[in-house]
């Protein structure tokens, strides 16, 4: 498995490196612009992939909905601002959901709303790392298709 990026954080697998489409069904390829889940082990300079999940979405529909993540418009979650400037922020007040992925490139869900956090996501009361499954927290950020691009998550 060739090496791949999510934002800022490089990822690698091997011949044991799961990939698993939106159906559950077992693959070799990933592509630009896919909504992936990592399970991974944090190594110096990246990540070891054991398991990559591609993530369902479910398009958002309605005078509000952003471009799709697949598609190559709207902001990267990886980039400097993630602030598409049509788009207003949203805020999510609720215990935090299961946290997949590796820091700085997170994801779990909020309300039913699924967040992703990446290098451009600022932390109050704590950091990416304290992120744990039943804390409450408040998420400011972008909705894009399905999705909310975090760009402040503070821990209570």
């Amino acid at each position: 498995m060739k090496a791949n990026a999510i934002g800022d954080q490089l990822f690698r697998g091997n011949g044991s490196t799961q990939v698993i489409d939106a159906t559950g069904t077992s693959t070799s390829s990933l592509s630009d612009g896919m909504a992936v889940a990592v399970d991974a082990l944090q190594r110096a300079d990246y990540a070891y992939a054991k398991r990559i999940t591609e993530q369902a979405s479910t398009p958002a529909t309605g005078p509000d909905a952003g471009p799709d993540p697949g598609s190559d418009a709207g902001p990267d979650p990886g980039s400097d601002t993630g602030q598409d400037p049509g788009t207003a922020d949203v805020d999510l007040a609720a215990p935090l959901g299961t946290i997949s992925g590796v820091c700085p490139l997170v994801t779990f869900p909020v309300n039913g709303q699924v967040v992703i956090a990446s290098t451009s996501t600022t932390y109050v009361g704590g950091s990416c790392a304290s992120l744990t499954a039943g804390q409450n927290a408040q998420i400011t950020g972008t909705p894009v298709g399905s999705f909310l691009i975090a760009r402040q998550v503070t821990i209570h």
